[in-house]
């Protein structure tokens, strides 16, 4: 793993859309035969990629700004990059039922530009949508819904470096650790905090 900035500074907004637009189409395209893909399937399959690559290279393949949702992370930009896709030409909605639920499918109408992306972006991309394609929005949703989702307020952003937070509950072993990197450091620990 690469050395990870503090905090990432988001690519212009230009930028991540013309990126975030062409993996749209690229997982669009590779997600036609999966009859659980539709539009939060998708925001997950992104947000999946782009944060396992920001814990992998420290930066995020779309460059997109995620927000909490109440169904996970969604790009804070999904709705305009998807309409500028559409009155392009590039992509189609399609509605279809599933179990009886409405379900939005964006279509590719045309192959993504992957000029934009490395072979390790896209084997990122292609091993996410591979992991996901068994389960459907609901469990993808469930998910994705993490230490880093509940923390942070509805519609407001969930820092990439939240990728770092783990969902496992502190084990013993863990706190002994901290208590020597503590006492080997001279770490100041308040005995007051709980």
């Amino acid at each position: 793993m690469q050395n990870v900035k503090a905090t990432y500074k988001f690519f212009e907004t230009a930028e991540s859309d013309r990126r975030l637009g062409e993996l749209i189409l690229y997982i669009a395209s590779r997600s036609m035969a999966d009859p659980k893909y539709g539009k939060t399937k998708l925001n997950k399959i992104l947000y999946f990629a782009d944060t396992l690559a920001y814990l992998r290279f420290g930066k995020p393949i779309s460059g997109a700004e995620y927000m909490r949702l109440p169904h996970g992370p969604a790009p804070k930009r999904m709705l305009p990059v998807l309409e500028v896709l559409e009155r392009n030409g590039s992509l189609a909605i399609q509605e279809t039922a599933y179990f009886g639920q409405k379900q939005e499918r964006p279509l590719a109408l045309r192959d993504a530009d992957l000029d934009l992306f490395s072979g390790n972006e896209i084997s990122i991309v292609d091993r996410v949508i591979e992991m996901c394609q068994d389960h459907n929005a609901s469990e993808l949703s469930l998910i994705s819904h993490n230490r880093a989702w509940h923390i942070t307020p509805n519609k407001d952003s969930i820092p990439y470096e939240a990728a770092f937070i783990s969902d496992e509950a502190v084990t013993d072993y863990d706190l002994l650790r901290a208590k020597e990197l503590s006492d080997r450091y001279g770490w100041n620990v308040s005995q007051d905090r709980p």
